[in-house]
């Protein structure tokens, strides 16, 4: 009788193990990885952001800057130059423009634009460096950008806008190797930290959407209104030392899924939010610490093996409930702390084993228990009646 309640001990800890290589194995448990580290992003944000030393500053193309720049966006050269020179009277340390700026001239269409737009990159080149943000065509084939513009931003002066989502869409990582081959891309965020820092190499991680709490963003046309009026202290007060990002904050341009929604300004529209929150998110990562590292998966591979013995722990109810609640409770902080201080260890794949195995060996107990109560009850030999 022991040898074969060893047995069935044996076998099923056998499945918890195959369950265990299942998970670490497949995608069967990307959901709820990405559920995880969605949730600890957000409780972190809310309760625990991680200061930030150097933060970015957003300046936005919202809908009040279409109504006040009449003309269409490619035509825009004047405005932009105007920025470019703000950002010069401001002493920004970076700009960087998360607009797609065009493959040829349109001084045929509106004359003298092409000069603004060179004029205000002259006028920042001395005292500012700014990366133009580079797109791709279907293909993955970079758009070109209309070369002048591309020869005064000069060397490491244009970064790419591509970015690299999760299975499910969202974006959470930072990772400059997107080439057809896996070769390297300079990206916006890598190349104006290579401007702050020529030493810098930014390596692929977890963007931290918790640091910094939520951004706020200064309209582009009250940068513009201010340049205009020559008020060089509101300049100097927002983007003084600071990196700058110029993007589009509109409803329904440039769109990208976040984890969490650091669009404090819009707080209804789910996690769908700008595109140059992520592009700032990235940079404050990395420019404050650097990128969240995610362990190596032997790790996540041990703490799988280890929470599968916990299918060894024979329990009454109550109590495998209160194990079960503190191991979660447990292993969930273990991991969001780890996770404020820039280390990432995916926990969902070890969490649902050790709940299995638990739940597996209680539901074992209980019908041993049961199948035991049943053979000790015996039925009464049946007795004739006498007349």
């Amino acid at each position: 009788m022991r040898d074969f309640t060893q047995r069935v001990v044996g076998s099923g800890y056998a499945v918890v193990l195959a369950l265990a290589a299942l998970l670490l194995g497949t995608s069967l448990a990307w959901p709820l990885e990405f559920g995880v580290l969605d949730a600890q992003q957000s409780v972190l944000l809310r309760y625990a952001p991680p200061p930030v030393r150097k933060d970015v500053v957003i300046v936005g193309i919202d809908e009040a800057t279409l109504q006040q720049f009449a003309e269409p966006f490619a035509l825009w050269h004047g405005h932009i130059g105007t920025f470019l020179r703000g950002m010069a009277l401001a002493k920004a340390s970076v700009v960087g423009l998360d607009v797609v700026l065009p493959s040829r001239s349109f001084d045929s269409v509106l004359p003298g634009s092409d000069a603004k737009l060179l004029g205000g990159l002259v006028a920042a080149r001395p005292l500012v460096p700014v990366v133009l943000g580079t797109s791709a065509d279907d293909t993955g084939q970079p758009l070109p950008i209309y070369a002048p513009f591309v020869t005064l931003a000069g060397a490491g002066g244009t970064g790419s806008l591509l970015l690299a989502p999760d299975a499910d869409h969202v974006v959470r990582r930072f990772n400059e190797n997107l080439g057809a081959a896996g070769q390297p891309i300079p990206s916006l965020a890598g190349q104006m930290l290579r401007k702050l820092n020529p030493r810098a190499v930014p390596q692929p991680g977890l963007i931290n959407y918790a640091m910094g709490g939520f951004p706020r963003y200064i309209p582009l046309q009250q940068v513009n209104q201010w340049v205009d009026a020559g008020d060089v202290a509101p300049l100097a007060q927002a983007f003084a030392g600071k990196p700058v990002l110029l993007g589009s904050v509109l409803p329904f341009e440039d769109r990208q899924i976040q984890p969490v929604n650091l669009a404090g300004w819009e707080p209804d529209n789910g996690h769908n939010v700008p595109g140059v929150l992520v592009h700032a998110q990235a940079l404050r990562s990395l420019l404050n610490g650097g990128l969240a590292v995610q362990v190596g998966e032997s790790w996540v591979v041990v703490l799988a093996l280890l929470c599968s013995l916990l299918w060894f722990l024979q329990l009454r109810t109550h109590t495998a409930i209160a194990v079960a609640l503190v191991f979660t409770l447990i292993s969930l902080g273990a991991t969001s702390l780890l996770l404020h201080h820039g280390w990432y260890l995916p926990v969902a794949v070890p969490l649902l084993v050790g709940l299995l195995a638990l739940a597996g060996r209680w539901l074992l107990t209980a019908c041993w228990k049961w199948a035991s109560a049943a053979a000790c009850v015996r039925p009464l030999p049946a007795t004739s009646a006498r007349r």
